[in-house]
């Protein structure tokens, strides 16, 4: 699928043919229709700012889609699902679409929470598991951005990208629904080799890689890009979990616990690339260059002070930036 050349008339039956040609191609590459709005979208316009301009383009498209597949390509305002535990049994902790700073319940969003459970909560539980889900919730928020604007990315990397989400919510989901925990591990497991994997075309590899061992994937990585070495705890610890495809083809063991973990686990590797590279077309290259005693602010705005330069251009200049409170 190709980027239309041409801005088109966003109104009107010049609109409806541009996408009704744009969803043939959808048919034949069998897209979700779910995801065909925002692809569509994507198509016609390229990257667009969020705002009334991009809304307003939208709202046009996905109308559209909507009139034509009815329920099926309607939003239901939810980024992703990712599992949480909470007393010891599973829930899901549906992930919002959120456009303005808001005051959000968050035991709202936990799908099939019981009420005595919501309101019989502890601080200290609430501390415990809130924390995770506000970072499991940071890590789908950076992932998704990266989804919207993966028009920077080659076709390649772009299929890459689309499936590693799909391993994601299918890690989730199908932990919940089955309990198969191996299965829920390899999907994790997956989604981090397709990000490591996008890391490596984006280094200059363009020799698909075969092997599934993303500790070996991320040796290479880090070979190519020192900056990436800090993931290493991350990357080891989805090694011990899922340490060969064994997991997939034959019994090994796995607690519910070991594939939430796992799901965490990837989430973050995924999410912290997909960041690393939001920055790198942001600045319009990968280096980055900090001033001492000068105070930065991140994709979330949290905000950072630089205790001091780096001093090699081997070093990771993030490991000399001090996390301060964020910005309010």
């Amino acid at each position: 699928m190709e980027t239309v050349s041409e801005q088109p008339d966003t109104t009107g039956s010049l609109l409806s043919s541009c996408l009704e040609n744009i969803d043939k191609q959808f048919v034949e590459h069998a897209m979700p229709v779910r995801l065909r709005p925002l692809e569509a979208f994507k198509l016609l316009h390229g990257s667009v700012p969020d705002g009334k301009l991009r809304n307003s383009l939208f709202v046009l498209i996905a109308a559209w889609f909507i009139q034509r597949y009815s329920k099926r390509a309607e939003w239901d305002g939810v980024v992703t699902r990712i599992p949480m535990l909470i007393r010891g049994n599973l829930y899901l902790l549906a992930v919002p679409f959120i456009t303005s700073d808001k005051t959000l319940r968050l035991t709202d969003f936990v799908e099939e929470l019981p009420q005595e459970i919501a309101q019989s909560m502890t601080q200290e539980e609430f501390n415990v598991w809130g924390q995770k889900a506000m970072l499991g919730a940071s890590a789908v928020f950076k992932i998704y951005n990266l989804s919207i604007d993966d028009l920077h990315f080659s076709a390649f990397e772009r299929e890459l990208l689309r499936r590693a989400l799909f391993d994601l919510e299918n890690a989730s989901t199908s932990l919940k629904m089955t309990e198969d925990t191996q299965g829920a591990i390899f999907n994790a497991h997956a989604a981090a080799e397709k990000f490591l994997k996008i890391g490596l075309r984006r280094a200059g590899i363009t020799v698909e890689r075969r092997s599934h061992k993303i500790d070996e994937t991320f040796k290479e990585l880090v070979g190519l890009r020192n900056s990436y070495a800090w993931l290493k705890p991350s990357v080891d610890a989805l090694c011990t979990l899922a340490p060969d495809m064994n997991i997939r083809y034959k019994a090994v063991p796995r607690s519910i616990e070991n594939a939430v973990s796992a799901i965490h686990i990837s989430l973050n590797i995924c999410s912290m690339l997909a960041q690393t590279w939001l920055f790198d077309l942001a600045r319009g290259g990968e280096k980055s260059q900090f001033s001492a005693g000068r105070y930065y602010i991140d994709g979330r705005h949290a905000t950072f002070y630089c205790d001091r330069p780096c001093t090699s251009t081997t070093d990771d200049p993030l490991l000399y930036l001090w996390p301060l409170r964020t910005l309010r």
